[in-house]
């Protein structure tokens, strides 16, 4: 839902971001950056709901695109092409996080359960 007649709301926080899309979109889904991410933070986060996304300043990633935020809306599944390749990669990647010196010692729910039912 890419709108270039709206006014692009710089300086918003991702709650007051989140609300305005979600008035001109019902029933989507908001990811946004505040602030931090606009002015490329390195600890900029994305914003979802009450989820963030902040690992390596992914908020000023997406500052660096000029993108504010993404609105998606969808009844259907998301097909995968390939789904063996799909869940391989998926393995070795929670793996990869598990065993890190950095990430294994921690508590990973939050980074490594997504990927979890992937991976059965």
């Amino acid at each position: 839902m890419h709108d270039r007649r709206r006014e692009r709301p710089l300086g918003k926080s991702t709650s007051e971001t989140e609300r305005d899309l979600r008035k001109r979109h019902p029933a989507s889904m908001v990811a946004s950056i505040g602030p931090a991410g606009e002015n490329l933070s390195y600890l900029a986060s994305i914003m979802s709901d009450t989820r963030a996304a902040g690992r390596g300043g992914l908020g000023a990633v997406m500052g660096s695109k000029r993108v504010k935020a993404i609105a998606v809306k969808g009844l259907g599944k998301v097909r995968v092409a390939n789904e063996d390749t799909y869940r391989r990669i998926l393995k070795k990647l929670k793996y990869n996080i598990e065993t890190h010196p950095l990430t294994g010692e921690r508590d990973l729910w939050p980074c490594t359960a997504p990927l979890s039912w992937s991976t059965r």
